[in-house]
């Protein structure tokens, strides 16, 4: 069996923290959507405002997290849009193990 720090999901969505510490020190007004495995993942302060959006919140190691399958991501970010909230899609590379903003989603969407 897997403890915590072995998982890769927990590690992953460790990586995932700090990067948005350090992506949100240069956008504070962004909401930060990371895929982790299948899903994209809002963390902290983001993850408090998704609830806003209908989204429901967990706990995870005691920081706020909103996980949304990867096939609601268009229509989470629709709906951020229509809010007037700007949002960008972080991925990890596998080839470089960093992770890189793929998406800013800010009025690009069709309405």
């Amino acid at each position: 069996m897997r403890n915590a720090t072995t998982n890769p999901t927990t590690n992953m969505r460790a990586k995932a923290v700090a990067k948005r510490a350090q992506l949100k020190l240069l956008h504070p007004g962004v909401m930060f959507l990371f895929r982790v495995g299948d899903n994209y993942e809002l963390f902290s302060q983001d993850a408090e405002n998704a609830r806003g959006f209908g989204e429901s919140m967990t706990l995870h190691a005691g920081e706020p997290l909103v996980s949304l399958p990867a096939g609601r991501l268009e229509s989470y970010l629709r709906e951020a849009r229509i809010a007037g909230v700007p949002c960008a899609v972080v991925e990890h590379s596998k080839e470089t193990s960093a992770w890189a903003v793929a998406a800013l989603a800010l009025s690009q969407l069709a309405g």
